[in-house]
């Protein structure tokens, strides 16, 4: 489907949250050269909130991508302005952004499960010291 898509970027000061959201931009544009992208650098929350409801409220969007925490915003205003006819897609699955998707104001949800990525952190550097134990990614990215 043809339209606009805003992508909304919250904080630029972490390279994670920047490089993803660059390659969501460059994902559209070589599969979707159709589609207008605004973006929205580096908004305070306030701002992100004032900018996203100009966007709706003047229909110069029909879609949105949150590349943060910031999905959960978006959602609120989706649901103040009834508008469920905009599909969001968001990172960071907690309890509020479930239950938004689940009302239907949310489509979907890029979950990256940070305390899996610590757990497995801790337990790999737990293992080397403890019993010289080296993890097979890591053989792999060191050889």
């Amino acid at each position: 489907q043809n339209g606009s898509v805003c992508v909304m970027n919250a904080s630029s000061d972490q390279l994670q949250i920047l490089k993803r959201t660059q390659g969501c931009l460059d994902r559209i544009r070589e599969n979707r050269p159709d589609i207008r992208l605004t973006t929205c650098w580096d908004m305070e929350p306030n701002v992100f909130r004032t900018t996203l409801n100009e966007l709706l409220c003047s229909n110069a969007v029909d879609g949105i991508f949150c590349d943060d925490a910031q999905t959960v915003v978006a959602a609120e205003l989706l649901e103040e302005l009834g508008r469920k006819d905009i599909p969001l897609v968001g990172f960071d699955l907690f309890e509020k952004s479930e239950q938004y998707m689940k009302a239907g104001y949310i489509r979907v949800i890029l979950d990256q499960k940070p305390e899996t990525f610590s757990y497995l952190a801790a337990k790999s550097l737990f293992e080397y010291l403890a019993d010289g134990v080296v993890g097979e990614c890591a053989d792999r990215l060191c050889a």
